[in-house]
């Protein structure tokens, strides 16, 4: 059978830390103006959407460069765990 269900979980206080970190790192790095990091916990279907990563900058090409960044950082640091 294929996947029926993923369950994501963390600790809240750890995760908030971890994604303020990465959220701060990524601004500093690329001159951000505004940085959205959400990932969503618990049981999740096929399809689901997990995370989503906004990012502004006064040009185009920091705010993409900081977006696909922050996305490969969230699944190598992020604290969450699949179950």
């Amino acid at each position: 059978g294929g996947l029926i269900a993923l369950s994501l979980e963390h600790y809240p206080v750890m995760t908030t830390e971890a994604l303020r970190r990465l959220a701060t790192d990524a601004a500093d790095r690329w001159e951000l103006s505004a940085v959205t990091i959400v990932h969503r916990v618990g049981e999740l279907g096929p399809g689901d959407r997990i995370v989503f990563v906004g990012t502004a900058a006064p040009h185009r090409r920091a705010a993409l460069d900081a977006c696909a960044c922050l996305i490969d950082q969230l699944k190598a640091q992020a604290p969450f765990w699949k179950k």
